[in-house]
């Protein structure tokens, strides 16, 4: 959506806090529901631990 100023605004700020809040919800969400991230969040959730101890337990390739 553009408005008056000719300066485009998201449709969630055009429909107040209530919608960029749902959008933050939704956007949260699609993130956690990635099954890799999850695993991740499920390790750091019970433990801190380094990117070696992550690797023994969630399959994926380190970055190169």
């Amino acid at each position: 959506m553009i408005d008056s100023t000719g300066v485009e605004t998201s449709a969630a700020s055009a429909a107040g806090p209530e919608a960029s809040g749902a959008e933050a919800a939704v956007s949260l969400l699609q993130v956690v529901a990635d099954p890799v991230r999850w695993a991740v969040l499920q390790q750091l959730a019970a433990q801190p631990s380094c990117v070696c101890n992550l690797q023994e337990h969630i399959p994926v390739p380190a970055n190169r």
